[in-house]
This record gives C-alpha cells, sequence and structure tokens, in this order.
C-alpha cells in the first residue's frame, strides 16, 4: 500500500504530500509537506502530479524560462535537506515555447515520463527519464517518444502517460483515421523497454 500521496492545485500553483495515517487512508489525514515552486505565478505548478517510493515530481506546464508555455517538471526527495522535508533535487525543461511539456507526469521505480502534448503543431512528444542514468540521481535523458504516424497534425501525444515496470502508454487523437466527419479517432500507444531502448509495442487505433 503506498504511504504518501500528493494532490496538485495548479489554481494557485501548489502542490502538497499527505501520508498516510497509521489507521489507513480512511483516516484522518494531515500535510506533511508543500512542494516549493520554483516557478511564477500562472504557470499551473501542480497540473501534474506523481509520487512514487521517495521521489515525487510536479509540472508546470504553462512555465515561460523556455519560452512562452514551454513548460518544466521539478523532482523532489522524501529526505532531502532533513527527514520527510521533500526538498527540491532536480528541474527538467527539454522544451521549446508552446510545448506544454509537463502537461502529465508519472513516476515508477527510477523512471520518470513527461509529456508534452503541443510541441511541433500539437504533434507532442514523451520524454523518458532515468535517475540513475549517467550518475546516482542525476535523472538524465533516455530517449524521446514521438507518435507512430510523424504526418499527424494536433495529435497530442503524451496528453496523457503513464509507466509501469517496463511499460509506458499513451493515448492521442489520430486525425488520418476519422470514422465520420469531425469524429477523431484515438490512437492507443504502448511501448515496452528493451535493453534500455523504450519499442512501440501496440498500436491500437479507436474509432
Amino acid at each position: 500500500m503506498a504511504t504518501f500521496a500528493i494532490v496538485g492545485a495548479e489554481g494557485v500553483d501548489k502542490a502538497f504530500v499527505f501520508r498516510k495515517p497509521s489507521d489507513g487512508w480512511n483516516g484522518t489525514v494531515y500535510q506533511l509537506a508543500e512542494l516549493e515552486n520554483f516557478g511564477s505565478s500562472g504557470d499551473k505548478f501542480g497540473y501534474s502530479v506523481s509520487i512514487w517510493g521517495d521521489y515525487a515530481a510536479v509540472g508546470s506546464p504553462k512555465n515561460d524560462a523556455n519560452g512562452n508555455d514551454a513548460g518544466k517538471v521539478q523532482v523532489y526527495y522524501r529526505n532531502q535537506s532533513g527527514t520527510d522535508n521533500w526538498g527540491h533535487v532536480k528541474t527538467l525543461s527539454n522544451c521549446t515555447a508552446t510545448d506544454y511539456f509537463g502537461m502529465d507526469v508519472d513516476l515508477y521505480n527510477d523512471i520518470l515520463v513527461v509529456g508534452a502534448p503541443q510541441h511541433d503543431d500539437w504533434d507532442g512528444f514523451i520524454k523518458v527519464y532515468n535517475r540513475n542514468l549517467n550518475t546516482a540521481n542525476d535523472w538524465g535523458l533516455q530517449q524521446t517518444l514521438y507518435p507512430d504516424n510523424n504526418n499527424l497534425v494536433n495529435a497530442k501525444f503524451g496528453r496523457s502517460v503513464a509507466v509501469f515496470d517496463q511499460f509506458i502508454s499513451t493515448a492521442y487523437y489520430d486525425h488520418d483515421n476519422y470514422s465520420y466527419p469531425n469524429l477523431p479517432c484515438w490512437q492507443y500507444n504502448i511501448f515496452r523497454n528493451e535493453n534500455n531502448n523504450w519499442e512501440i509495442l501496440i498500436l491500437k487505433i479507436q474509432k
């Protein structure tokens, strides 16, 4: 069972960590920490959040540090600068203007996936980070994933992301496979980690 929970409040640019009470999540839950926001008001800090073990990630898809609405993701460690302090350890911003990098994030063990659905005419991409890729706790960029069909426009690939075990999944619009006028299809992609290379395993079109 999870020991910690994280809640984002993007309307006020905040995110909070809670600890499971001794009598379980159905007991009274008290805030353990408020995560420090290194951006500005209106960044939508907390729009996406994820927590796994001793690490948490928070997306700010409207952060302007790398251009208007480029986005940013902050990573926190539970015992950074003190027990249960949930201090900041890494800023990720491999993005450019209007990417909305960090619109969705997900953590599993040492892997963090970040979606940027508005990159390149809203085609989008997913960045995959590995906590120990080059050195311990450096959260290095392992790979960038793109839609299987490079001709898609407004696909919003990376709008929703999930990682578990050796798999990453996402769903996005496929405007090249309309079933009826003005009704877009969905593509579901699952990528599998093969020797530290994320390869597409399943591509399904849902009309």
